[in-house]
C-alpha cells in the first residue's frame, strides 16, 4: 500500500465506474469496493494511506431523482458511507488528500472546505487528471516537509546570507522582506550559488506547503505551457517561491520566458552573488561547510585566491574533499584539491590528438605527435626519444621523412 500512488474506493454498481477506472489508468491505481452504510470499519488497512484516496459513491447521474426532484435513499446512504470514510482518512492523517466524485452539494461543508479534499461531480479528463496531480503534488510536498523538520539546518545556506559584500547582503535584505510579507520571490543566479537551498532556509519550509506555496525550479527555462500553468497558480491564489538562471534577463528579452509571468511574481528578481565577488566572506563559508574549523585557518587564505567558478557548491565539494584526505589529522594546502587544478594538471600528461570526421592520413597523425613532443621537449631529440620509446637514430629518421627537420 505505502508504494501505491492512488486508491480508488468506489460503489460496486457505479455507473460510471469504467470512466473513472480510465481517467485514473496512467497512475498505479487500486480499485477498492465502497464499504457498505452497515460496515462499522471503515477504513479497514492498518492505518496507511496511500497517496491519494479517490472516492466514487455513485456519481451526478445516480445521485438525485430527476422526475421527482428529491435524493435517491439509495444515493443518500452511500454518500453517507463515503463521508464517514473520508473523515476516517482526515482523522487518520490530518494531511492526507482525497479527490471526492460526488454532487459537491452531498457533502458537509467542514469536509469540502478542507486544504486536502477536493470534491467535484465533472469527470472531464483534464479536470480530473488537474485535480488528481494538484492532490498528490500537495501530498508529496507535505511528506518533504516532514522529512526536512527532521533534518539538520542546512549551515551553509544559512551562512550565505551572511556577508561583507554589499550586493549579498542587499539579497539577504530583501528575501527577508519577501519572506515576512508573503510575496512571490525569484532567486536569480549563477550554477552552485545554492539558490534552491537559500530559498527553503529563507521561507522555513513554507515551500513545502503544496497547499499554499509553489516552489519552481529554474522558471525561465520552462516551457511556455508550463509557464503558463504557473500563472494559473498565482491566479488561484498560490505564492510562488522559484529560482531562476542567471540568464533571466536575456530570456525575457529574447521573448523565451513570459512578461505576464515576470510581472505577476514582481517584476525584478532578488539575485545572488558569486562566489569570486564574496571571497572576503571565505571564513565564516568554510566553517559551515567542515566539522573543525580551526583546522583551516592556515588555508583559507589560499583559497582565496581561486576564482571559485563553481561557487558555494564547489567550495562545499572541495572542503569535504580535503576532510577526506587529512583522515581526521591537521588539514594543510597540500589537501586542497581545485577543480581547476586538477583539470589542467590532467591536461598537461594528456596525450590528445583530434581525428576530424572527414579522416586523415596516417602520416599526418604521427607529425602531429612529433610536433607536440618536440614542442614538449623545446628540440631535445635526445628526451623526445626517450618519451616516445624509440631509438634517438630511428626518431631523427621519422623527422627527416615527415619533414621535420634533418
Amino acid at each position: 500500500m505505502t508504494s501505491t500512488a492512488v486508491v480508488l474506493i468506489i460503489a460496486k454498481d457505479h455507473p460510471r465506474r469504467r470512466q473513472l477506472e480510465d481517467l485514473l489508468a496512467d497512475r498505479p491505481t487500486v480499485v477498492r469496493a465502497l464499504p457498505e452504510p452497515e460496515v462499522s470499519e471503515v477504513w479497514p488497512w492498518d492505518g496507511v494511506l496511500p497517496d491519494l484516496v479517490v472516492v466514487a459513491p455513485w456519481g451526478e447521474s445516480a445521485a438525485s431523482d430527476t422526475t421527482a426532484g428529491e435524493t435517491n435513499p439509495a444515493a443518500r446512504r452511500r454518500t453517507e458511507a463515503a463521508v464517514n470514510l473520508v473523515r476516517a482518512a482526515m482523522t487518520l492523517d490530518g494531511d492526507a488528500s482525497v479527490l471526492v466524485f460526488d454532487e459537491p452539494e452531498a457533502w458537509p461543508e467542514t469536509l469540502r472546505l478542507m486544504p486536502g479534499v477536493i470534491v467535484s461531480s465533472s469527470l472531464q479528463r483534464a479536470r480530473v487528471r488537474a485535480d488528481r496531480d494538484r492532490l498528490l503534488e500537495r501530498r508529496a510536498l507535505l511528506r518533504a516537509a516532514t522529512l526536512r523538520q527532521s533534518a539538520p539546518e542546512d549551515a551553509l545556506a544559512a551562512a550565505a546570507l551572511r556577508s561583507e559584500h554589499g550586493e549579498a547582503r542587499e539579497m539577504a535584505l530583501l528575501l527577508g522582506r519577501l519572506e515576512d510579507r508573503g510575496a512571490h520571490i525569484v532567486l536569480a543566479g549563477a550554477r552552485g550559488t545554492l539558490r534552491s537551498r537559500i530559498l527553503r532556509h529563507v521561507t522555513d519550509g513554507s515551500v513545502e506547503d503544496g497547499a499554499r506555496t509553489l516552489f519552481v525550479d529554474d522558471i525561465d527555462v520552462l516551457s511556455p505551457l508550463d509557464q503558463g500553468a504557473v500563472l494559473e497558480q498565482v491566479h488561484d491564489g498560490r505564492r510562488v517561491v522559484a529560482t531562476a538562471t542567471a540568464h533571466l534577463k536575456g530570456r525575457l528579452a529574447d521573448g523565451l520566458f513570459r512578461r505576464d509571468v515576470y510581472y505577476a511574481l514582481g517584476g525584478q528578481p532578488v539575485t545572488t552573488v558569486p562566489l569570486a565577488e564574496r571571497r572576503n566572506d571565505l571564513d565564516h563559508l568554510v566553517e559551515a561547510c567542515v566539522s573543525d574549523a580551526s583546522a583551516w585557518r592556515e588555508v583559507v587564505e589560499h583559497l582565496r585566491n581561486y576564482p571559485w567558478p563553481g561557487n558555494l557548491r564547489e567550495l562545499e565539494l572541495v572542503t569535504e574533499h580535503a576532510e577526506l584526505l587529512a583522515g581526521g589529522g591537521p588539514i594543510g594546502v597540500e589537501h586542497i584539491v581545485l577543480p581547476e587544478e586538477f583539470v589542467r594538471s590532467m591536461l598537461e600528461d594528456a596525450f590528445v590528438v583530434h581525428i576530424p570526421r572527414s579522416g586523415v592520413p596516417l602520416d599526418e597523425v604521427e607529425r602531429e605527435v612529433l610536433k607536440q613532443t618536440l614542442a614538449a621537449t623545446e628540440s631535445n631529440v635526445t628526451e623526445a626519444a626517450r618519451r616516445l620509446a624509440v631509438g634517438r637514430e630511428k626518431l631523427r629518421y621519422r623527422m627527416r621523412r615527415l619533414g621535420l627537420g634533418r
